[in-house]
């Protein structure tokens, strides 16, 4: 029997934007402004669980 997984808004934005650039390198900030669609500091602990 096949099993599904949930995902939030954010791991599916995240997901997506990290399948739509296959084989790159991705820095931390790109990933806040694709997937937030905002820059953060870098010591930001915006969308970090801890």
């Amino acid at each position: 029997m096949a099993s599904h997984q949930i995902v939030g808004r954010l791991e599916y934005r995240l997901l997506a934007y990290l399948c739509s650039h296959p084989n790159r390198v991705l820095t931390h900030q790109q990933l806040l402004k694709a997937v937030w669609g905002q820059y953060t500091s870098p010591s930001s602990t915006h969308g970090r669980r801890e």
